[in-house]
Parts: structure tokens; sequence; C-alpha cells
């Protein structure tokens, strides 16, 4: 153990990625001077900090002050990652690391010119920002990303103007194959002329599951994410990309609060209060004060991982979130 870390041990601390440290930003790594417009482009910044949950910008907060070619300046946030590797065996994903977690700025240039990041870091202790890093992007023909169109708001149309009618379908997880399903999925959806899918992020079980029940001292439970399901997600929006495809993220699942006789999954649920979460009843999920704070500290997240992915197409905050209703309960 790093005794560094045993006062906050001492103190209840239990995620894995607690750090105990001065607070310093000791470098800020880019991996070019120059990318295209929308090419999503990914600093790594080298730092020194105390926390218990990097998941929780009350603890720590990383965010980058980006100043535009036209002088504008807008705050990105940032988010611990890290790297994993697959292996299929007997028909069963598995995902391992590979590396050591590290925090990261994803950003996706849509103006041609010159661009400036400062990163800005805050813990308990203070906060700190680095010197200026600077990148240019170049024109492309990349279409950018799926917004409403601004002619007629009842379809959707790329940055480029370029109309985007979606046709697609749900491969919504991977079962046990996890990734590997979706290396035979996603291409050959875009050679038969596919241009959109639907990836869930719940509940617990699936293939991007961001919130899993478990241990807190191994990353698990509501406040913390799987970052080997995030690399998943990582892979899968990738792979998309290349096949064409754009991704309706899909935030959460009926399934997490449903406790009728049906698809009772509340047990299993990391928001019940049984397996460490803050709600007694599915329906405190709506006027908890915890579960609002836990809950924006998650959109931070998948803002800050995901945000600058051209591949996401929309973000979806319910599946069929109608199912926990009371009509369900009799259900045959």
């Amino acid at each position: 153990m790093n005794s560094a870390l045993l006062p906050l041990l001492l103190s209840g601390l239990v995620s894995p990625y607690a750090q105990h440290g001065t607070l310093d930003i000791r470098n800020v790594r880019l991996p070019a001077a120059q990318v295209a417009c929308y090419e999503r482009i990914e600093l790594t910044v080298d730092l020194s900090a105390t926390y218990s949950n990097p998941f929780d910008p009350e603890d720590i907060a990383l965010d980058a002050q980006i100043t535009l070619p036209d002088g504008k300046t807008i705050s990105v946030p940032g988010f611990l990652d890290r790297p994993y590797q697959r292996v299929l065996t007997n028909g069963q994903e598995k995902v391992t690391p590979c590396g050591e977690p590290a925090w990261r700025v994803r950003f996706a240039p849509s103006q041609p010119g010159n661009y400036s990041a400062v990163i800005a870091v805050r813990d308990r202790s203070g906060k700190r920002e680095s010197q200026p890093v600077h990148f240019s992007a170049a024109t492309s023909r990349d279409p950018g990303f799926v917004r409403v169109s601004p002619r007629d708001r009842r379809y959707f149309a790329f940055d480029n103007g370029q109309t985007f009618f979606p046709i697609g379908e749900n491969i919504c997880w991977g079962g046990k194959r996890g990734t590997f399903s979706y290396d035979d999925w996603l291409p050959s959806l875009g050679r038969v002329g596919g241009n959109y899918t639907r990836f869930w992020l719940s509940p617990c079980w699936f293939t991007f599951a961001l919130e899993r029940p478990g241990k807190p001292e191994q990353g698990f439970g509501l406040g913390q994410f799987d970052l080997g399901n995030a690399w998943r997600l990582d892979y899968a929006l990738d792979l998309a990309k290349k096949s064409g495809i754009r991704v309706m993220v899909c935030i959460d699942s009926f399934n997490i609060l449903r406790d009728k006789p049906q698809h009772d999954c509340w047990k299993d649920s990391p928001h019940n209060a049984l397996r460490g979460g803050p709600l007694q009843k599915p329906s405190d999920f709506w006027t908890n004060a915890e579960m609002d704070r836990l809950y924006r500290n998650k959109l931070r997240y998948l803002v800050a991982r995901y945000g600058a992915d051209t591949a996401v197409f929309s973000w979806e905050f319910w599946n069929e979130v109608d199912c926990i209703g009371e009509s369900y309960a009799t259900e045959p």
C-alpha cells in the first residue's frame, strides 16, 4: 500500500483511485500541434493532488479553458481515464488494465485556426493553473456533429449542412462477447447502408454500464464509474465512426428503478440503499438530494469523456421509463 494514502484510508476512504499529494500540474501533453477540424484532440495532464474520489468535482475538478480562433473562451471538463486491453476466452470478453490512471481533456475544434488551452485543477487544498498550450486546426471534409437542422427542426443535419436521416437498429449491449460482438455488428451495419444505432449505459450488467454495484475499494458503487466499461464504450464509438455510424447513447434504462413482479432489477441496482446507494425506494430517484448530486456528477463525466466524439449523435436520458408504472404490477 502507498504510505501516502494512509491518512485518507484511516479517515474512511475507499476509492482505489484516491491520491494524496501537493497540488501541482507537472505537465500537459498534446498528441500533435495540429489536427483537422472535428478531429478529437486529447490532452493528458500529469498532476499531483489530494482527493478521495476523482469522479466527484467537489473533491477534485480539472477543467480546460480553451480560447478559440475567434477569441471566445469555453470551459471543457476533464476526466480520469485508464487504458485497458481485452481478450476473448471461451466466448467471454474480459478487459484488464494495461496502464495507470491518467487525467485527460478531450476537445474537437470546429473552427480552423489557432487555439490555446489553460488547464485548471482544484482540490481540497486550493487551485493551480498551467501555462497555455497551443495547437491549431486545419479545414477538413469531416461533416462535423449531427444537430437539429437550423432549416427545419423536424430534421437533422451535420455541421456542414448535410442532411442526416438515421437508419439503423438497436444494438444496445454485446452480451458475453462484449465489444467483440460490435466487431461483427457495426461494420456489417455500415456495409448495408445503416448509419445509426443505440448503446445503453445501464442496467448494471450491460456492456457499457458505468454504474455497477460492488465494493467501493474496487471502484464500484454509485458515485464511481467502471473505467473498464468506459473503455469499452470508447472502443465501440471509435468503431462506429469508422463504420459511418452515429450513436444515440442511452444514459439509463427502466431496469434500475423497477421493483415490480416482472423484471425486478431493483434488488441488484447500485442505486438501492441495500447495495450501497442513496435510495430507499425507486421513486426516491426523483426527489433525493444526494441522487441529484450524483447524477450531475455522472453528466459531467459523460460530457467530459464523450462530448468531443462526433460519433455521438444524441443523448437519451431514459429507456422505457414508463415500465416502472403501477400498471405493470399485474403483468401475467
